[in-house]
Parts: C-alpha cells; structure tokens; sequence
C-alpha cells in the first residue's frame, strides 16, 4: 500500500489482483441459450436486441469483458467474464452447459443500467 496526496487529502491506493466477486443478489440471474459463445451472440439475447445492434455496440466501443474494450464480434466468452456495455449494464457469465438441441445454454447475473 502507497500513500500519495492530492492537495491537502491523503489518498490510500492499493492494487487489486483479483477479479472483483460480484454478489449475485444485486442483479437478476438467468439463463439464456444461443447458438455459440461469440459475444454478440451473448449480449444481444442478454439485453434483447438483435445481433446486428450487439455488433454495431462493439464497432463503437461501448463493449468491455473484464475492464478491456472489446474490438471483434467473434470474440469468445468464457465462464466469470465481466461484459459491460455502455448505457445497457453489465452482465457476469456464471456457467456454460449444452442443451440437447446442440445449443449453448449460459447462466448469467444481469445488471441493468439506472440510466435507461
């Protein structure tokens, strides 16, 4: 741990290794089944909207996994990834199964933006 001052305050400043645990309680889980883990895929069924909208989001920057913005659609998502999407929410990807249809099922926590 550091100390450093900004004017007249002390400031304490820590690194934080870990992914931060998100409870959740705070959020509404669920489950949500698609055709492969890409990411566009995930947060258009996540927040209901068409893939098309999930791309253009990522396109224009709005898409982070874990803090990092998110540059290709393709882009796969695993178990605990962090996706934000700027003015959306945030959603914590639990797990991953199979359906019997060969689909991907994901059981995730959605966050959903105060600002909506």
């Amino acid at each position: 741990m550091e100390i450093k001052k900004s004017w007249r305050e002390k400031i304490k400043v820590s690194l934080y290794g870990d992914k931060p645990d998100v409870c959740p309680d705070s959020g509404e889980e669920r489950r949500i089944t698609v055709n492969s883990s890409r990411i566009d895929a995930v947060i258009a069924i996540a927040f209901g909207v068409s893939r098309t909208v999930a791309q253009e989001w990522i396109f224009q920057g709005k898409v982070r996994r874990d803090g990092l913005v998110v540059s290709k659609p393709d882009t796969e998502v695993q178990p605990d990834d962090m996706i934000s999407c700027r003015g959306q929410g945030r959603l914590k990807l639990l797990q991953c199964t199979q359906t019997r249809k060969e689909r991907t099922a994901w059981q995730i926590v959605l966050f959903r933006s105060q600002r909506r």
